[in-house]
């Protein structure tokens, strides 16, 4: 499970490397992806290698397509990426910023960048979504898509207060 995170400053001129976020490869099953929000610049969302895993769920996420969205070795970005790698996966509910050129299920939601998601003030690392946004309390569960960031501070601080 890999929920409720935030994750920016992820590209590869900062920290070297692909400035991927996701990368899933070998055999696994069951993985869930679920109310992350993602600031990256690599040219991929998610990299997929490997054996085929089963179970593999990503729903209600906010992040960048950039140049190849989800893809795969060997593999065209988005659905047929998805149908090799992740056999009978669930890809709803997400805010996948960029064009996406119908290479990804419908019931996804692609404003053309980022900054048109709606962001209290992106930046300045606010990523809680504007009142405005159309994304406001549109998650499958009725929060809001991507992380819980008034969650994410209060943790923060707890953490800060424990030290």
């Amino acid at each position: 499970l890999i929920s409720n995170n935030l994750m920016y400053g992820i590209d590869s001129a900062s920290w070297g490397g692909q400035g991927r976020p996701f990368e899933f490869t070998g055999d696994f099953i069951n993985a869930r992806v679920t109310h992350n929000t993602v600031d990256a610049s690599g040219s991929r969302l998610m990299t997929a290698a490997g054996a085929a895993a089963s179970g593999f769920v990503f729903n209600d996420n906010i992040a960048p397509l950039n140049t190849y969205g989800i893809k795969g070795d060997g593999k065209a970005s988005g659905t047929a990426t998805l149908e090799h790698y992740y056999p009978g996966y669930e890809l709803t509910n997400n805010v996948l910023a960029g064009n996406d050129n119908g290479l990804y299920p419908s019931n996804n939601f692609h404003p053309a960048t980022l900054n048109a998601v709606g962001f209290v003030d992106r930046g300045n690392r606010d990523y809680r979504l504007d009142d405005a946004s159309p994304y406001k309390n549109a998650a499958t569960d009725g929060t809001d898509i991507g992380a819980n960031i008034d969650d994410l501070q209060q943790l923060r601080e707890n953490f800060t207060r424990l030290r």
